[in-house]
């Protein structure tokens, strides 16, 4: 709001107080130097006629403290009974420790939230310590003896905190105070409504409003709607921002129709700043407006060879229940070839999936979501997903060796790649179990380095790239390379020799031969040793 006021009489609203009119209403600036204390249970008063029509929004009294009193309460009140003197109803208050002064001077007080005043109303100013007791000191309240100095109104004194007043006393005729009223409105103001959601897009009707316009006081309007709660541009009844609704029950302009959001703003005037137009109530009337629906492609799940189910979400049904469907197709984009048949009977947030068969194995397909009502057909993004290949078949492992063997299969349908794993003892568990043998596009691999005598064990999986599926089953094979032969000859088979068991015989025998010549030797050595002798 701006200079508006919507609190004053509930319900309703009208133009503001303006501050700046603050002007002095009823006064009485005398004081004779006499004083009266304000302490516990003995209350002082004041009442007072107002002048004018307004808000109080603060009153001047001449006070001064003695010792150390505790906090002060000024109260506004009403009046009772044919002396008028202070009633129970509190209009404003407030409470304060800005007394300071032990001589005596004026102060200013302003309420945080002024009371309305009427004109030719009785109303009272009281004083009393909060609670009923203060401090150790005492709060004293300048008064005027003389004479009848203020007619409207009396001093009044109460000694049991309020529960009955007394008139004057001690010639007593007023206190000093000094009423301050802001009784002119603002020249214009403007009230913007919250923001009201119709739930959809809506074909909006009529503005009307209930007002009281007092003679030199205008009232007009603006609307402003959205479909994002955000961008608030306020139109007149040519959808320009220069005019505006003066007549309750005109047509909205047509320009708003199909958005969701709508706010109004209502513009005061006001000629005479004694006078305010106000505001009662505004209705604006609207029906649901049949759009396009919205609709979100969700994620393929459950992806097989050949089947898929394919999901969606109703994001706007465009103001009445739709009808949805898939269009899928192995090229992206239009036209496409498959789609699901209409079904459905589906509202904005829920969700809905139809199941795909018939596909290719190893194949992408891109596809949409469509939900359509009475006015046409919506269309979400285009996502993808691929479907699994099958495994490979006529999966064989053959002996090449004792050290190698060779693995020969057929691609499985719509795979890309295949994979093979090797692995001793059992076949791989899975595809990083064992070790890799194999991973391409061929259809045959030779698995080399082997151990003789041995038996490997083999598994094959399909692979299709693209987003990358792999097929749930697999291929197996198993196998034993051969054992380590000798070497042939022909005529027979060569074996191995065992030299030193073969050359025994034979050096022994060199060595008694040996023997058998040294001893020969020696025995003619001898035989011609002693001829030798014997000559």
């Amino acid at each position: 709001m701006v200079n508006a006021d919507a609190a004053s009489s509930p319900g309703d609203v009208t133009l503001a107080i303006d501050p700046a009119s603050e002007q002095l209403d009823q006064n009485n600036p005398y004081h004779s130097w006499q004083w009266h204390t304000v302490k516990d249970e003995d209350w002082c008063a004041q009442s007072f006629v107002a002048g004018m029509t307004g808000s109080l929004t603060k009153v001047a009294l001449y006070l001064k403290k003695k010792n150390n009193p505790g906090q002060l309460t000024i109260e506004i009140r009403d009046t009772a009974g044919s002396n008028h003197e202070p009633g129970d109803t509190v209009y404003t208050s407030i409470t304060t420790s800005d007394v300071v002064s032990s001589w005596g001077q004026e102060y200013q007080f302003t309420f945080s939230s002024p009371a309305t005043l009427t004109s030719g109303t009785h109303y009272a100013i009281v004083l009393h310590e909060p609670g009923g007791v203060g401090g150790n000191g005492r709060y004293c309240w300048a008064e005027f003896s003389d004479y009848d100095i203020y007619p409207d109104g009396n001093a009044w004194l109460s000694d049991d905190s309020g529960s009955g007043w007394s008139a004057g006393g001690c010639g007593i005729h007023d206190f000093y105070f000094t009423t301050y009223i802001t009784g002119g409105y603002y020249s214009s103001g403007a009230l913007t409504s919250s923001v009201h959601d119709t739930g959809y897009a809506a074909d909006f009707g009529a503005v009307s409003w209930n007002a009281t316009t007092p003679a030199g006081t205008t009232l007009k309007f603006q609307i402003a709607t959205n479909s994002d709660n955000s961008t608030w541009n306020f139109k007149g009844n040519d959808g320009t921002s220069g005019t505006y609704y003066t007549s309750s029950g005109a047509g909205i302009w047509t320009g708003h129709d199909g958005d969701r959001y709508i706010k109004y703003k209502a513009f005061f005037d006001t000629g005479d700043n004694s006078k305010t137009p106000t505001l009662h109530d505004v209705s604006i009337t609207y029906v649901q407006q049949i759009v396009l629906p919205a609709v979100v492609t969700g994620n393929a799940t459950l992806v097989e060879e050949t089947t898929a189910r394919l999901g969606g979400t109703i994001s706007g049904d465009g103001g009445e229940a739709c009808q949805y469907r898939f269009e899928y197709d192995t090229d992206s984009g239009e036209p496409y070839t498959f789609n699901t048949a209409w079904t459905g009977n589906l509202t904005v947030g829920q969700p809905f999936s139809a199941n795909v068969t018939g596909l290719s194995e190893g194949t992408k397909y891109y596809y949409r979501a469509q939900a359509k009502n009475s006015h046409g057909t919506g269309c979400g993004v285009e996502l993808d997903f691929l479907t699994k290949p099958d495994p490979p078949v006529t999966f064989t492992a053959g002996v090449a060796g004792d050290t190698r063997i060779d693995l020969s299969w057929t691609k499985g349908a719509g795979a890309n790649r295949t994979m093979v794993r090797g692995k001793l003892g059992d076949y791989p568990a899975d595809r990083d179990d064992g070790y890799p043998v194999y991973f391409d596009t061929g259809t045959s691999a030779s698995d080399t380095g082997l151990t003789p005598n041995t038996t490997y064990y083999y598994k094959a999986w399909s692979e299709v790239t693209g987003s990358q599926q792999w097929s749930d089953g697999f291929a197996a094979a198993v196998t034993t390379t051969g054992s380590a032969e000798p070497p042939t000859a022909v005529g027979g088979t060569v074996y191995p020799v065992n030299k030193a068991g073969v050359m025994a015989p034979w050096l022994g025998s060199f060595a008694g031969l040996c023997a058998i010549i040294i001893n020969v030797i020696f025995r003619l050595w001898k035989k011609r040793a002693r001829r030798v002798r014997a000559i």
